[in-house]
């Protein structure tokens, strides 16, 4: 513990550093100019922890939050993320150089849960744009949070007040100085991080032999170690953003990665590795259908010495994962072996090694996405970190009657799961079915002060069509393929339409032919895995999972951002069945 704390510490004060972070920040802050903050929802549909928001700043997005924490979102999930992310944003609002009621806002409201899920506050977030370099208005519109359409105005009532004159100047210097000071070290940073995220990590047989003190204490830290790498993954994402537009205005093209360098990737490559056994086995591989992994281990020690070796790297990961409620792959070993089995049905994919960025543009592009997805790695491992503390806790408070259920920890928050409430029972019981109930609601992905649940879209026909942000190039025709789930399969040559995908999604692309979602933007998993294959990809298209049916013949224009209906499903059987 000792050790582990004074790695958090290592190099506090050195500039363009990220250090382990030593306080939160409340949520609901009160404005400090006494603006009155308001609910978004309709009457009787705010969630028990909804913020409040200011009015003078009411342009909400999920576009990009909502594949990393796709809600509704369980009350811890929401108290550990929320409390990392507030963290996160007041860092870099000091690294641009805001204060005041911008670095106000920065940090208490630019992230807000509306409805349990996660919305960024554009109207806040745009103030990047005036001290952040490779950032302007129209980049955090279009990339940075999907596609605000221009007839919006991100500050219909106004900027806060900002330094002018002179003082803008300094501002600018100060931003422009801390930037490239966290830039030049921030491959450092995040590969730091993820090293502490793999040497802190802590068996589930290791942590029930804690005490309940040393479980509290190692919680804790754990929760400021997620704050810390939050931190560090939210500057990648402004750095990443920062590095691919200057490309761009360069007209360097596009930025391809090559997938083995990247964390996101693992999993597909995981996949790969397990279906190329299962392929060579007809035998094997019908095991592997068959779900039991105990039985396909038995059968081949060869097969079961591979699986360790991938849930080794991977087992913190899986769909959802960012979500504490949710099972990985190290839970359920299953869901991977499942998904190579559907793999190993296909032909094996060519992986050519991918090319090396030529310009310097380019390799400061690459060099920031990888960074940042180590340092997202390292916020999954330490979710997985609490997520097994919490199991253990509950397990504890289970065995005293204290709880019901395990699952039961979930619906408090970290406080409340070490100090017990005298009414635990009843806020699990309420909150549980708050959450089922905010499960049947649809979220808008744009807020402008309220919100609305919205409905389905009419299905299109032969020659309708659907646009959103087209985010990597191409255009191909072929079959809709809604995956609702991660049981869906996917064929060679499918249209893979989701509503939001991420890393459990990962193996499919390596067969879809192209790729649609629902929500997203140019840094989203969508795009940046689509780019790593090659294949045409359109995000944001706010319903395609509601307006395409599974077998219609669609054209993907991954440039114009553009799905077109060419024909109706091959038969009224497989529409009926939708």
């Amino acid at each position: 513990m000792v050790r582990d704390i004074a790695r958090g510490l290592a190099e506090r004060g050195r500039k363009g550093t990220v250090p382990l972070t030593t306080y939160l920040i409340p949520s609901r802050v009160p404005t400090s100019d006494g603006t009155p903050l308001e609910s978004t929802a309709p009457d009787g549909l705010e969630g028990e922890f909804d913020d409040h928001i200011d009015p003078r700043f009411p342009v909400h997005t999920a576009t990009n939050t909502s594949e990393a924490l796709p809600g509704p979102l369980t009350p811890m999930t929401l108290d550990l993320h929320m409390g990392a992310l507030r963290i996160g944003n007041e860092t870099m609002g000091r690294m641009i150089a805001l204060d005041g009621v911008a670095l106000e806002q920065w940090a208490s409201r630019v992230c807000s849960v509306l409805g349990h899920h996660v919305y960024i506050n554009a109207s806040i977030g745009v103030l990047v744009a005036e001290n952040m370099p490779g950032w302007d208005e129209e980049s955090i519109r279009k990339d940075a949070y999907g596609n605000i359409p221009d007839e919006i105005p991100l500050q219909p009532h106004g900027k806060p007040p900002m330094p002018t004159g002179l003082a803008s100047v300094r501002a600018t210097w100060r931003a422009v100085s801390r930037v490239i000071a966290t830039a030049r070290r921030y491959r450092e940073s995040a590969e730091r991080i993820n090293q502490a995220s793999c040497a802190e990590t802590l068996t589930a047989t290791a942590i029930a032999g804690l005490t309940d003190e040393q479980l509290h204490t190692n919680a804790l830290l754990w929760r400021d170690r997620l704050n810390q790498a939050w931190t560090v993954a939210s500057i990648g994402v402004m750095m990443t953003g920062a590095a691919t537009a200057i490309h761009a205005r360069g007209k360097g093209g596009q930025v391809n990665v090559d997938p083995r360098r990247l964390e996101s990737a693992r999993t597909m490559l995981a996949v790969e590795r397990l279906a190329a056994l299962l392929r060579d086995d007809p035998a094997l591989l019908t095991l592997a259908e068959s779900g039991d992994v105990d039985t396909l281990r038995t059968a081949s020690p060869t097969f079961a010495d591979a699986l360790d070796t991938e849930l080794a790297a991977i087992g913190h990961r899986g769909p959802g994962e960012c979500e504490l409620i949710n099972p990985t792959f190290g839970d359920n070993p299953a869901m991977l072996v499942g998904a190579a089995a559907r793999a190993a049905r296909q032909d094996a994919p060519d992986r050519a090694p991918g090319e090396e960025p030529t310009s310097r543009t380019a390799r400061m592009a690459v060099g920031a996405t990888v960074a940042r997805e180590r340092a997202r790695d390292g916020v999954v491992r330490y979710t997985h970190c609490l997520r097994l503390a919490l199991r253990e806790r509950a397990r504890r408070l289970a065995k005293a009657g204290a709880l019901a259920e395990t699952d039961d920890v979930f619906f408090l928050t970290l406080d409340e799961a070490f100090c017990l409430p005298a009414d635990a029972t009843e806020r699990v019981a309420r909150r549980r079915a708050e959450r089922e109930r905010l499960r049947g609601i649809r979220m808008p992905d744009i807020v402008v002060g309220r919100w609305e649940p919205v409905g389905d879209s009419a299905q299109l026909g032969a020659g309708g069509s659907l646009t959103g942000i087209g985010v990597c190039a191409g255009v191909v025709e072929g079959r809709v393929k809604r995956v609702l789930s991660l049981d869906d399969d996917v064929e060679p040559g499918d249209i893979l339409v989701a509503s939001v995908t991420d890393t459990g999604h990962t193996a499919m692309f390596a067969y879809a032919s192209a790729v649609v979602t629902d929500i997203g933007g140019a840094a989203s998993h969508a795009a940046i895995v689509a780019r790593e294959f090659g294949i045409p990809c359109v995000v944001d298209t706010k319903n395609a999972t509601t307006s395409l049916c599974d077998g219609q013949l669609v054209r993907v224009d991954g440039a114009a951002g553009t799905v077109t209906v060419i024909a109706d499903s091959t038969t009224q059987e497989e529409t009926a069945a939708v």
